[in-house]
């Protein structure tokens, strides 16, 4: 909330949070000691960076209600060409163990690891610790799920 929209006792609109939460992702990926342009960049819709492997997205959205929300998005894995139920089954296990951090869903035929939070009361530790738990968790998954499973290794250039 800007100053002058908290003495009025306003919300700042949704463009302004999402450019000040943008601020901040630079501060912090640049404090990761990533290169820029190398590790990380700015895309059309976030940010795009590599953790490892893993290739993370950050994305903004606001809903009706006008909450803008920051989420991270990293495809990791397609779906394996066999054994698939034990696949889902062990993707809905390790849900279940690293719930409350971030989720893992399906798309279409990708693996991906996701997270999102509402950007309103969202502090910067909270934001860093969003950040490395994606990518730490997307880097380590990624090759877990292609040894256990066979599972491909998702490439951008396949979509």
């Amino acid at each position: 909330m800007g100053i002058l929209n908290a003495i009025l006792g306003r919300d700042d609109p949704p463009e302004e949070v999402i450019r000040d939460c943008k601020s901040q992702i630079r501060i912090m990926l640049k404090a990761f000691d990533l290169k820029e342009g190398e590790e990380w960049g700015e895309t059309e819709d976030g940010f795009i960076f590599q953790s490892g492997s893993a290739v993370i997205l950050i994305e903004f959205v606001v809903y009706e209600d006008q909450t803008s929300y920051v989420i991270l998005h990293s495809p990791i894995v397609k779906l394996p060409p066999d054994n698939l139920l034990a696949f889902y089954r062990h993707l809905l296990e390790l849900n279940d163990d690293i719930a409350g951090q971030v989720s893992i869903g399906v798309d279409h035929d990708v693996v991906s690891v996701v997270a999102g939070r509402a950007i309103e009361g969202l502090t910067e530790e909270g934001l860093a610790g969003i950040m490395l738990a994606i990518g730490g968790i997307a880097d380590d998954l990624d090759d877990y799920l292609h040894e256990k499973f066979g599972a491909p290794f998702y490439k951008p250039e396949e979509e």
